[in-house]
């Protein structure tokens, strides 16, 4: 098989599984009242994607400490995915992340 094609199956079960995770991650803090912090880190190209449920909660710090790295980070919020960004009646899953800044 063509590398190329190999290499566009990896990164698209990559960022699947990415989109598969913070979509958990939300639905966790919505169904168990919960605070979440999650951080992906892409080895490769160094790229930081970070969903907190509560930024002025307990997790606000660790998010402040990666306003200054680069590549800047994309941080997600609960907000995101109830104002349009994220999962709403109207757009299926997938699309949500992609908008919100899910890699593909």
């Amino acid at each position: 098989m063509d590398p190329k094609i190999e290499r566009r199956k990896a990164l698209q079960k990559r960022n699947r599984r990415m989109k598969s995770l913070l979509l958990k991650a939300v639905d966790m803090s919505i169904l168990c009242d919960a605070e979440i912090f999650l951080g992906i880190r892409i080895r490769e190209t160094g790229r930081v994607t970070t969903f907190c449920s509560d930024p002025e909660g307990l997790w606000s710090p660790a998010t402040l400490k990666l306003k200054n790295y680069y590549p800047i980070p994309i941080n997600m919020t609960l907000e995101d995915f109830q104002h349009g960004r994220g999962r709403n009646k109207d757009q299926d899953p997938e699309s949500a992340i992609d908008e919100a800044g899910g890699e593909d």
